[in-house]
């Protein structure tokens, strides 16, 4: 077979076609490292809460660990959430 395309294509758009793929891809690559980077973020602040909560196993005064417990809870569940909503409404379509 022979390497003569079936429709010609001018060599401007060849180069426009491949820029754009390549600026697609490169958009694909960072929305991917971003996405990647946050859940990171959220298993870290996950983990992050944990030595909280079992420090407020240790305490006697159960005013000050109810306070270490919030806090543990707060790290762990409401700091990655929150996290989350912040990536997702700054990259979503709809709150653009």
């Amino acid at each position: 077979m022979s390497d003569i395309p079936i429709l010609p294509i001018p060599q401007s758009r060849r180069g426009r076609e491949a820029r754009r793929a390549a600026e697609v891809d490169a958009a694909e690559n960072f929305s991917r490292r971003t996405n990647r980077r946050v859940m990171m973020e959220c298993v870290a602040l996950t983990l992050l809460g944990t030595p909280f909560y079992a420090w407020s196993w240790h305490l006697t005064d159960p005013d000050r660990a109810a306070i270490w417990t919030a806090v543990g809870f707060a790290v762990s569940y409401a700091g990655p959430f929150f996290r989350w909503l912040v990536h997702h409404t700054r990259t979503s379509e709809t709150f653009n």
